[in-house]
């Protein structure tokens, strides 16, 4: 079981950031982004790396993650790929500052990577998949830059295992709209549960499942969850998305805000979600 400190854009929040069409970053999910750690985010993962070991990380955001695969494959090579500039920015001064020589940044994203085939031992793809249209045209990219017999590794949260307690008529409205809102903008919320499936389809065997859960259960991380959904429903350019498609009317809009604020400031707020985790092989040949 993990606790994060600050849940902020996880869920729906990164799906909403990240899904394609949308380049926006908001503060709250660049604060969690840079929070995320290899030793908890993907536990499941670095027990299979080793000194020497060539890793990319696929979606680094900031690097957090990123700095401790170097840390713990050293001196073998780790990079790390991001669509947004700012991101691959910010991964290279934190490497700098933590005197990590062993990474390579480079802008770009998962359907074209920007390494040649058989570069890598390991790719691990953290909270990726469940924003793209097309996760399986990913994992065959990832595939190609694999190594004979190299390593994948898959987690994020799959949104069928979502627990929200106490749930209001209005907050399972709101709840259903963010995911309706997910898959509009081209993500998949409930694809991590498939990872056996799509990493077969994508060639890759001996697949292993796992999960862990995240949650938030104090006044304040309950309260940055609520804050940082609010913020999505009232971003102007997603509240008027959704008010173009039919799927509710301003005032509606509006409660919604309204009841996620009220949740999070509840005595009894919590909050849970499972995340699916995977490993997968590339063959021989």
């Amino acid at each position: 079981m993990t606790k994060i400190d600050n849940p902020a854009a996880t869920g729906v929040d990164e799906g909403i950031v990240h899904a394609e069409g949308t380049s926006w970053v908001a503060t709250e999910v660049v604060d969690y982004l840079s929070r995320r750690t290899a030793s908890r985010e993907a536990a499941f993962f670095i027990r299979h790396l080793a000194p020497g070991m060539s890793i990319l990380d696929c979606g680094c955001g900031p690097g957090s993650i990123t700095v401790e695969l170097a840390q713990i494959v050293s001196p073998g090579l780790v990079a790390g790929i991001d669509r947004e500039p700012a991101q691959i920015a910010n991964a290279k001064r934190r490497t700098l500052s933590a005197d990590v020589l062993n990474t390579d940044f480079r802008v770009g994203n998962v359907y074209e990577i920007p390494y040649p085939d058989a570069s890598f031992d390991a790719v691990l793809a953290h909270a990726v998949l469940q924003h793209l249209s097309e996760p399986i045209r990913a994992l065959k990219e990832i595939h190609r830059v694999l190594k004979p017999n190299g390593l994948i590794g898959l987690r994020e949260e799959d949104r069928n295992g979502d627990v929200i307690y106490p749930m209001t008529p209005i907050l399972q409205e709101a709840h259903a709209l963010t995911m309706r809102l997910w898959q509009q903008v081209g993500g998949d919320p409930y694809f991590p549960s498939r990872y056996r499936e799509a990493l077969r389809e994508a060639g890759f065997i001996q697949v292993e499942m796992s999960a862990s859960c995240e949650y938030c259960s104090n006044p304040n991380d309950t309260r940055a969850w609520a804050a940082t959904i609010s913020h999505f429903l009232e971003e102007a350019e997603l509240a008027d998305l959704i008010l173009e498609l039919g799927w509710a009317d301003r005032p509606t809009l509006e409660a919604m805000v309204s009841a996620y604020k009220e949740w999070g400031e509840h005595p009894d707020a919590f909050w849970a979600e499972t995340w699916c985790e995977a490993v997968g092989r590339k063959g021989h040949t």
